[in-house]
């Protein structure tokens, strides 16, 4: 006979479920995970972390594209605003209603933000940033695959303001690939590829004065953008991850042959 359900019985299905999940996760002989912040989470839940290979997330893109980059000089500082690019879901998980907040406190002179993503729930939101006089932010619509390499490329930083764990994150993976410099969250996975001051900055995630800040010091620095995309180096392919993913499972037939 079917069973009715009450709130009183919720906390123990809850209970069973986590108790399955960490049964679960101690039979395999391996878990494949995207980052170091992964393994930290398996690891807690008591998986043998000799047991955990982090693979990281490799580009599909053919070919790396780095844009020339002309060195803003003191005669060009004014030449032009300071171009970031935002690529994903307008939904607020991934900040970017506080990113719009953050930069529409700066002239359109100052700044560009170009915001490419299908609609969220940030969506009206983040409109409603972009239809403020004057605003330095534009709202795209979303990105077809193949172009957005092209649009990183054009930009001077891709901006990733994630408000929660990133698995991957393949944002970063094709901003690196465009030969861009990153603004992201410093959180778990993200903070993994922006190597702070190197191929970009670290924002504190929840802080729009901070990320207000860091568009700050972009537009104030703008020679920083040119030689972090100069130094800056490419993820792997998905070639690589292929190949990797081959010799571990390789190692683990073997392990259960001998």
């Amino acid at each position: 006979p079917s069973r009715l359900k009450t709130a009183l019985s919720l906390g123990y299905d809850i209970g069973n479920w986590i108790a399955s999940q960490r049964r679960s996760l101690h039979s395999f002989d391996a878990h494949i995970v995207l980052s170091r912040a992964s393994v930290e989470v398996l690891t807690r839940y008591g998986v043998d972390s000799r047991r955990i290979q982090v693979s990281r997330l490799g580009t599909h893109h053919l070919s790396p594209r780095k844009r020339a980059w002309t060195s803003w000089g003191a005669a060009q500082v004014n030449a032009r605003p300071m171009r970031v690019i935002f690529v994903g879901r307008l939904e607020f998980v991934k900040g970017v209603a506080l990113l719009a907040d953050a930069a529409s406190q700066f002239s359109a002179a100052e700044l560009q933000l170009d915001i490419y993503g299908p609609p969220g729930d940030a969506h009206a939101t983040v409109e409603s940033f972009a239809a403020k006089p004057g605003s330095p932010i534009r709202t795209l619509g979303p990105l077809a695959d193949g172009d957005v390499l092209e649009r990183m490329s054009e930009s001077d930083f891709v901006a990733i303001p994630s408000q929660f764990f990133e698995t991957g994150p393949f944002t970063a993976v094709e901003a690196l690939q465009a030969g861009t410099p990153i603004l992201g969250s410093n959180a778990p996975s993200l903070n993994e590829f922006v190597v702070d001051g190197q191929n970009g900055w670290l924002v504190e995630r929840s802080n729009v004065k901070a990320w207000r800040d860091a568009l700050r010091r972009a537009i104030d620095q703008p020679d920083r953008a040119g030689q972090m995309r100069q130094s800056l180096a490419y993820p792997r392919s998905m070639q690589d991850v292929a190949n990797e993913m081959l010799s571990i499972y390789e190692r683990i037939t073997n392990a259960q042959a001998g």
